[in-house]
């Protein structure tokens, strides 16, 4: 295995936006025709930069709060019902609970549902336990897809599950 050091991302900026702390590499170096509008846009992946802080918001009371969609979320509260706005194309995310509660905490989509292996009908998750997670990404106004979850079998979670139903 090959190393990469932040050095070497660093050199390999092609366009630069924060001089040689942020930029854009030469990786992907072609244009490609995206989407129904054929907009060109010319390849990069972001590069040079330490890592990433993303926000969270946290959810502590039983009083519903609205969840918005590119904001990891935190479910600290007693079992209660939150509710998301509509999903935001491409914006990817995570849902995790840190409440010790077993009774179930919803998270329902005011307008969509959820693409799950079983289908895009559901249009609510609950989470019963401390550990459980769920990570989306928006597809569209109306659909958020589930792209991992936790707790799998192998990771020593035992108390924790999510459920995804239709309310």
């Amino acid at each position: 295995m090959a190393s990469l050091t932040l050095q070497e991302l660093r050199r390999a900026i092609r366009t630069s936006i924060y001089g040689s702390r942020l930029g854009l590499d030469t990786i992907k170096d072609e244009t490609a025709t995206y989407g129904t509008g054929l907009t060109a846009i010319r390849g990069g992946f972001l590069v040079g930069h330490v890592g990433q802080r993303l926000p969270i918001q946290y959810v502590g009371s039983t009083v519903g709060s609205t969840l918005y969609f590119g904001v990891n979320v935190e479910l600290a509260t007693n079992p209660s019902t939150q509710t998301f706005a509509a999903p935001i194309p491409g914006a990817e995310f995570t849902i995790f609970q840190t409440a010790a509660t077993t009774a179930g905490i919803q998270v329902r989509l005011s307008n969509g549902n959820f693409a799950t292996t079983t289908g895009s009908s559901p249009n609510q998750i609950t989470f019963t336990g401390q550990g459980a997670a769920v990570r989306l990404l928006g597809i569209s106004t109306a659909l958020a897809a589930v792209i991992g979850y936790t707790p799998s079998s192998s990771n020593g979670i035992s108390t924790a599950f999510i459920a995804f139903s239709t309310y």
